[in-house]
């Protein structure tokens, strides 16, 4: 192992390129985004990969014959590599805030909304619930560990500086967006068209009893009857997890496909 440190120590500016990709792409993943999380784990935790990688990935560079600026660009490149891979995935952990935001405007919470130390932003309650419910599920089934062994494999589908943005990533790219909209309306729908018929139900009740105030009784039920939904839609998140799983495996392995050099 002392010799495997001392050729990385030797070989320092292919190490680094590696120590790039994956610190970034680790970086932009949800899990690792959190605020509580320190930086100097992630730097830890892709360090310790970095290692792997090295002596795992055979890996064969010259960088005698280049200048500063040509280094420099094989690290930018090396960077946006990682940040498109860990983008494939926390795109759809994105996807549970766009429903909790849909079924909060339509439930009547749109006021609640939490400070999420992620983004710095505020986000829906039912937002948040949902996020860290399917991050804990994600940990829970393995999903981190399956992302870290995707990425160090990625070194062999994607040599160091040999990566390609061909068009056929832009497509992937295009194609994840396209399913990340129609995964949050297909999960939303339910709820949502419960509770547009309770507004329809409501509008009935008005026009036949205007006496009755729409707004005291409208609002404390459609807040009921949206936690008791949510109360029955939390036992079929693990069904919903491993659903989604399929699809951020589809996409990662994609995006690695548009970025095979060829």
């Amino acid at each position: 192992m002392l010799l495997n440190t001392l050729a990385i120590l030797q070989h320092l500016p292919v190490t680094l390129l590696i120590f790039c990709r994956i610190l970034f792409a680790i970086h932009v993943m949800p899990i690792t985004l959190e605020a509580k999380i320190p930086a100097i784990f992630k730097a830890g935790l892709s360090l310790f990969l970095t290692l792997i990688v090295y002596n795992t990935v055979p890996v064969q560079l010259d960088v005698t014959h280049l200048s500063i600026v040509g280094y420099f660009i094989w690290v930018i490149k090396e960077c946006i590599v990682g940040l498109v891979l860990g983008f494939a995935v926390s795109l759809f952990f994105q996807l549970y805030h766009f429903v909790g935001q849909m079924i909060s405007m339509q439930g009547g919470l749109s006021m609640s909304n939490l400070f999420d130390p992620t983004s710095g932003t505020q986000t829906p309650l039912i937002g948040r619930f949902y996020y860290l419910a399917f991050s804990t599920l994600f940990v829970a089934s393995g999903g981190f560990h399956w992302f870290i062994r995707g990425l160090v494999e990625s070194f062999q589908m994607i040599p160091v500086t040999q990566a390609v943005f061909s068009e056929e990533l832009v497509f992937t790219m295009i194609q994840a967006g396209s399913i990340f909209f129609e995964l949050s309306f297909k999960l939303a729908s339910p709820i949502i068209g419960v509770i547009f018929i309770v507004d329809c139900g409501l509008g009935i009740l008005a026009r036949t009893v205007p006496q009755m105030n729409m707004f005291v009784i409208g609002i404390p039920l459609k807040v009921v009857i949206l936690l008791v939904l949510l109360f029955i839609t939390v036992g079929l998140m693990p069904v919903y997890n491993t659903f989604l799983n399929d699809y951020i495996m589809e996409i990662f392995y994609s995006v690695q496909q548009g970025m095979v050099p060829r």
